[in-house]
This record gives C-alpha cells, structure tokens and sequence, in this order.
C-alpha cells in the first residue's frame, strides 16, 4: 500500500525552524498500478493468513476443579485506606450494585483528589460509568460539580450530557422473545479490510437506523455506539451544539467526535429507542458505517453462532444465583482460567476486535515466551496504524470449562488493561471455535464448542 503520506502528487515539508523549504515530488506512472496491485494482494494474503481462530482441544475443567470465587483487587501500598475503598468499589461492581459502587467511588476521588492530583483512579473508573447500566445522571452531576471552574467547556459539556441521560433515557423495545440476524460477510473488496480493519471475524449486522440501513459491528469493547459522519447523515443525525470532543481507539489513533441521538435503531424485533451517538469521521478504506456498543449489549443476551452465521439477541433472564465469570470493572471482564491447578485470569472482552490478544502481563502468568515478529496493521474507530506484533506458539485457556487453544498466535504485546489485574483482551475470533452467549446482565459467559478433533497436547 502507498503511504497516505505519498498519495498527493506534490508535498512540501518545513525542515526544522521552518525557514528551509523542502519539495517532494510524486509523478504517477501507468505502470505503477500493477505494482500497487501486487502489494494490495500480498497485504490481502498476509491479513487473511495471520487471521486464525483458536480451536477447541476437546478437553475440559471438572466443575469440582474450576476456581469460580473471584478474586478482585488492587493494591496501593501507600495507601490502605484508599487500597479498601477502590476493592470495595470493584466487588459492588461485580455485584452490579452500582449505586455503593458510585458512593465508594465519590468518597475516594473527594478524599484524593487534589490540584496536584486533579485526576484520580476513582475519578478515571467514574469518568467510564456516564452511559447505562451505570446511574449516569449521579456521575454527570457530580463530575460537572467538581470539575474546575477554569475549564468552564467541559464542566458545560458535562452538564449538557447529564441533561440528555435523564431527560431522554435509552429505551429497549422487543416485539418478540428474541432478535434473530444474519452474520453479515465482508464486502467484495474493501482496501481497508485488507490492511486492518478485515470483517472476517468481526459480528457485523444490518441495523435500521432512523429507517436507514447500516452495516454495523455489535461492539462491547465500544463504549458508545458510534456511526461515521457520512452514515449518520444518511439517517438525518444531527449532532448536538457544544459537544464536541476527541476520540481515543483502541490503536492509540485519535479524532475528533461529535454527539447525536439516534431516535430508532432496528435489529430484528429489537428496537433501541433514544441510543446516544458518537459522530465520528470515516477513516479510509472502512466498509463499515459504525458499531453498536456497550450501554445497549450490556442489557441483553447475545449468543454469537458462526457455524450458522446468525447472531441472537434476546432480553435477560437476570439469574444471579451462582457464580458468575462475566463482570465489569471499568471494562467488561470475562475470567478464564489455566494451568494446573486451574488460576483465574480476566481478560476484557472486546467483540470489536477481530482477534484476541495476549498482554506481556498475560503471557509472563502462562509461562509463555513470545517471538517477535515486526509490525502489522491495526484498525481502530479512527483507522488504520502499524503497530509492533509478536507470536507464539501455543497457549491454552479455558473458558466455562472449556478448552480453548491458540496455535501460532500472532499477538500483540501491549497491555489492555485499565487496572494491571487482566491479562488480554478477548476477541470476536473466539466464536469460531463454538457459540459463545454473553448474558451480562446474569453475569455469565457461555461456550458450547464446535465439534472439531481434538488437538494432541505437547
């Protein structure tokens, strides 16, 4: 692929201190396209052939041996008093009790916050909890109220965003048991699929929004819904005055966002009524148009089916009553388990990835050494950048006791996590290996694998 940076057929660059002035020029030759073809293709090759799911091994964890009492906490050795009240914070968040997890959150950022310190771990996990499930409305307020006077955009911002989250909530409408939807395939050609932001893996379905069709990811990772400015003026969103912002992904690619309301947004005989929208510019190459994230997943059951191609969403039960593997803590969390005798290790789950990464923390607890392999693309809501990648032969997991094996992993070395006590991030990828239902709500993770060979251990 040519660097975007040599697309333009004439380029100028100030040498340091601007005053020497430097010119770079490209003259298009017909020639050049079977070169640019070439690449394309071995860029196609190289994304597909990196791209392998784990596969399931044929073995799985007794119940009596699978270690289901979660162990939960941070330590902050110079600081007990604020160590218990973030650990107390995190169980009420995994009790989904998330007004005690707002109290505890508010007394540690007023006892530890200081003009020094303007920005505190309390305040970081508050700053994730303004969308549902979470009690939005309280973290607005009190965001806004203590934000300083001197940063008087944000602390409007704030107060308009609070606004909106109690005067018109998000609503969903089922006018059947369940959502049935077709696992979409990827487009014909997209020149960005083939450098990052493949569809093969990703859960992409049709959505009406505002009565328009749109192609979109369902996302947990996303911690709104988001559309591309061009999509969400197709379905007439407008974005809101004053609400602007800057839009972090995943890939540390940054731009600049907007906020919209979408009145309604169609999947199957779901209807999400109200869904607030982040507005943001397409990045080349994407054949997406958005994703739906977080605040609307995290109120329901989705059950990812690849082998049938269809995704099902359907309204919670709520059952409660045992153990649970699926939780939040300032991402959504699904606790694996390895070794012998089985540990539990968290991953964040980001169904908006297209494959699960290991992080250096992750790798070091499995007693895994990865081989480095140089730099491949990552895509992002705000495009594409190379990053540094590294691979490894073998790692098994297993997730509600079932085994779950990566052979020749190309992974990732950076750290996913928002505390240091997870250890990756679980990606779409996982349901080729068997049907996978996540049912936040209950707080479960369930994993019903293929029926494939078993593969023989080393």
């Amino acid at each position: 692929m040519i660097d975007p940076r040599s697309q333009e057929t004439e380029k100028k660059k100030y040498a340091s201190g601007g005053a020497t002035l430097v010119k770079f020029s490209f003259r298009f030759q017909p020639g050049y396209l079977f070169h640019i073809w070439i690449l394309i293709l071995f860029l196609g090759v190289f994304s597909c052939s990196t791209l392998k799911p784990p596969v399931n091994a044929g073995a799985s964890l007794t119940s009596e041996s699978i270690d289901r009492d979660i162990a939960l906490t941070i330590t902050l050795t110079d600081r007990p008093d604020f160590e218990k009240l973030i650990n107390d914070a995190l169980k009420a968040c995994q009790d989904q009790d998330w007004n005690r997890a707002v109290d505890l959150l508010i007394e540690g950022d007023n006892l530890s916050r200081s003009p020094e310190i303007p920005r505190t771990i309390f305040r970081s996990l508050l700053e994730k909890m303004t969308d549902q499930p979470f009690p939005s409305g309280r973290v607005f307020e009190y965001l806004a109220r203590t934000t300083p006077v001197e940063e008087a955009a944000e602390k409007e911002r704030l107060r308009v965003l609070g606004e909106l989250a109690t005067s018109s909530p998000r609503t969903l409408e089922w006018s059947d048991s369940k959502a049935v939807l077709a696992w979409l395939p990827p487009k014909g050609f997209s020149l960005g699929g083939l450098i990052g932001l493949s569809m093969k893996f990703h859960p992409v379905v049709e959505v009406m929004v505002n009565g328009s069709p749109m192609r979109m990811i369902l996302d947990t990772g996303a911690e709104t819904t988001a559309l591309y400015a061009d999509a969400a003026q197709r379905a007439g969103i407008k974005p809101l005055a004053g609400l602007d912002l800057t839009v972090e992904s995943s890939n540390d690619l940054s731009s600049q966002g907007k906020i919209g309301v979408i009145k309604s947004e169609v999947m199957g005989n779901l209807q999400v009524l109200n869904d607030r929208v982040l507005i943001v510019p397409r990045p080349f190459g994407v054949d997406f148009d958005g994703v739906v994230g977080w605040p609307v997943l995290s109120q329901l059951v989705m059950e990812m089916d690849a082998a049938q191609q269809k995704i099902i969403l359907r309204p919670s039960k709520v059952e409660r009553s045992g153990p649970v593997n699926f939780y939040w803590a300032g991402d959504p969390i699904v606790v694996l388990q390895a070794g012998l005798p089985p540990k539990q290790i968290p991953f964040s789950l980001d169904t908006g990835a297209a494959r699960t990464w290991f992080s250096p923390e992750g790798l070091n607890r499995l007693g895994i050494q990865a081989d480095k392999m140089g730099q491949a693309p990552s895509g992002g809501v705000a495009g594409v950048q190379w990053k540094d990648r590294n691979t490894f032969k073998r790692a098994e997991v297993f997730l509600d006791g079932r085994s779950l094996v990566f052979l020749e992993h190309v992974n990732s070395p950076n750290s996913f996590h928002f505390f240091n006590f997870w250890n990756g991030v679980l990606g779409s990828d996982l349901a080729q290996a068997g049907v996978i239902t996540f049912d936040f709500p209950s707080g479960l993770v369930r994993f019903e694998p293929f029926e494939l060979e078993p593969i023989p251990r080393p």
